[in-house]
C-alpha cells in the first residue's frame, strides 16, 4: 500500500450539499432505533442487553470492510479504555432504557450529554466552558426535572437508565476528543467490536439467541442500517460540512425517534416528555447556534488521501 498523501482542497457548494444530505440521512437512520427496539422488545421478547449485543456485532462486522486499512495504524493510547468502556455502557444503557420507558424519554435524556460534558471537561480535559454553554445549561436541567417529576412514579428505572446513557455519551465525546485524529470509520468499528466483547459475559449468561425469523431480520437491520451505515454517511458528510451545521442536523434525531415510534408502534409521548424535551432540545439548538455565531467564518476544507 502506498503512503497516504494528505491534500487539502476547498469544498464546492455541490459537495457541501451532498455532505448535508449525507448527514441528514445519517440522522434519519439513527432515529430508527426507537421503533426497532420497541418491536424487538414488545413483539419478540428480546431484552435490552440482547438487542445492544447483536446490534453492535452486526455493526462492527460491517464496519470492518471500510475501516480495515486504517486499523493497523490506530494510535496506542490509554484513551481507548474510557472510549470503549463508555461506548459499551452508552449502548447497553440506552437500549435498556428504551425497553423500560418511552422511546422519547430515552433519546431525549441521552441528549443531555452536553450538560455532563460541561461539568466534566474542566476535570478531564482542563477545558473551561464558554459563557454561552453555561447560559443554556439551566434549561437542560429544567427539562430533566420536568420529565422526572412527571413520570418518576411509573418510569423511574427507565428514566434513570436513559439519564445514565447520557452520562456515558458524555464520556464517549470526551474520550474521542483525545482520539480526534483517528480514522472516522475505524473508531466506531473498534468501539462496536469492543462492545460485543465487553457485553458478551452478561448477554450470553441470559441466552440471547433470538428464535423468530422476524427478530433476526430486525437485529440485522439495526446493526447494518441503523448503526453501521450512518457512520459511513457521517464520515462522508463531516468532510464537507462545518461541525456546527452537522450538530444542528443531528438534533433531528430526538425529534424523529418518537415520531417513528408513534407511527410504527403507536407510542405517544406524554405531556411532560414533550415539555421537558422541548426545553432540552431548545437549549441544545441555541448552544450549537451560539457556537457557530462565535466562530469566525472560514472556507470549509477537506483532507483526501491519495495512493
Amino acid at each position: 500500500m502506498a503512503a497516504a498523501n494528505p491534500m487539502t482542497q476547498t469544498i464546492t457548494p455541490a459537495e457541501r450539499r451532498r455532505g448535508l444530505i449525507a448527514i441528514l440521512f445519517c440522522t434519519v437512520l439513527w432515529s430508527l432505533n426507537g421503533p426497532f427496539i420497541k418491536q424487538l422488545s414488545q413483539e419478540y421478547g428480546q431484552s435490552g442487553l440482547a438487542i445492544a449485543w447483536w446490534r453492535s456485532l452486526f455493526a462492527g462486522l460491517i464496519l470492518l470492510a471500510p475501516a480495515y486499512r486504517a486499523l493497523p495504524t490506530l494510535p496506542r493510547t490509554r484513551w481507548w479504555i474510557p472510549a470503549t468502556l463508555s461506548f459499551a455502557a452508552m449502548c447497553g444503557l440506552f437500549v435498556a432504557a428504551t425497553t423500560q420507558t418511552q422511546a422519547a424519554n430515552a433519546i431525549i435524556l441521552q441528549y443531555t450529554a452536553p450538560l455532563w460534558i460541561l461539568a466534566l471537561s474542566p476535570l478531564l480535559l482542563g477545558e473551561r466552558p464558554a459563557r454561552r454553554d453555561t447560559a443554556v445549561m439551566p434549561f437542560v436541567l429544567a427539562g430533566i426535572l420536568v420529565i422526572f417529576f412527571g413520570q418518576a412514579t411509573t418510569d423511574l428505572l427507565g428514566l434513570s437508565l436513559a439519564l445514565s446513557s447520557g452520562v456515558a455519551f458524555a464520556f464517549v465525546v470526551l474520550s474521542f476528543r483525545r482520539l480526534r485524529d483517528v480514522d472516522p470509520l475505524a473508531s466506531p468499528c473498534v468501539t462496536n467490536v469492543a462492545t460485543v466483547l465487553l457485553l458478551a459475559p452478561f448477554a450470553w449468561s441470559r441466552n440471547i439467541t433470538p428464535e423468530p425469523l422476524g427478530a433476526w431480520t430486525l437485529l440485522i437491520l439495526m446493526g447494518v442500517v441503523q448503526m453501521a451505515l450512518p457512520y459511513v454517511l457521517l464520515a462522508y458528510g463531516l468532510r464537507r460540512v462545518a461541525a456546527s451545521e452537522a450538530a444542528l442536523l443531528t438534533l433531528l434525531e430526538p425529534l424523529l425517534n418518537p415520531l417513528w415510534t408513534f407511527l410504527w408502534m403507536g407510542e405517544q409521548p406524554t405531556k411532560t416528555t414533550m415539555l421537558g424535551g422541548g426545553l432540552i432540545l431548545m437549549a441544545l439548538a441555541l448552544r450549537t447556534r451560539f457556537a457557530a455565531d462565535a466562530r469566525e467564518q472560514r472556507p470549509i476544507t477537506s483532507r483526501t488521501n491519495g495512493d
